[in-house]
């Protein structure tokens, strides 16, 4: 596992790869991931060395097998071109999820009154659109929060927890 991946270093594909096998010495051998992922061996090595992008069903294998759901939201953000506002995870701690979420979901009251504001004077009304875009803003912080209770909650249970 110590060979050198690229020059601008390991791929994020390959780190998982490392990480996971420190769990489970299993997926040291690039064939045995390869083969629970469903890709060729050299497919993989090609995905992990950078030169080639994973198919989404290919990301979605390594994040079952290594137990890391948030392979999902990291490759919808950074390399699918449809899914580049899916947040990526900040954190799987569920006290700083908790307090993210309970500092965002006070923004949320006032986001429904705007909201409600705008549906009430049309979308065609003065600032409507910048309204809607403050909403939207006012709603990150729980979105993000979502998104990291998500990947909390696949881990656990791909964990067997």
């Amino acid at each position: 596992m110590g060979e050198k991946i690229n020059d601008s270093g390991p791929t994020v594909w390959y780190h998982s790869r490392v990480v996971a096998s420190q769990k489970m010495k299993f997926w040291e051998a690039r064939k045995n991931a390869a083969k629970a992922i469903g890709v060729g061996e050299s497919t993989l090595y090609s995905v992990e060395k950078g030169d080639r992008q994973p198919l989404p069903d290919e990301v979605s294998g390594m994040a079952r097998i290594y137990c890391m759901p948030e392979l999902g939201p990291l490759y919808c953000h950074d390399y699918c071109p449809l899914g580049h506002d899916v947040p990526k995870v900040q954190s799987t701690n569920l006290d700083q999820i908790c307090v993210r979420f309970y500092n965002a979901s006070k923004n949320v009251l006032e986001a429904r009154d705007t909201l409600m504001t705008v549906a009430k004077d049309g979308l065609d009304s003065f600032g409507a659109l910048r309204k809607l875009e403050e909403v939207i803003s006012d709603c990150q912080g729980v979105n993000q929060s979502l998104q990291d209770m998500k990947v909390l909650v696949g881990r656990r249970r791909l964990e067997g927890n």
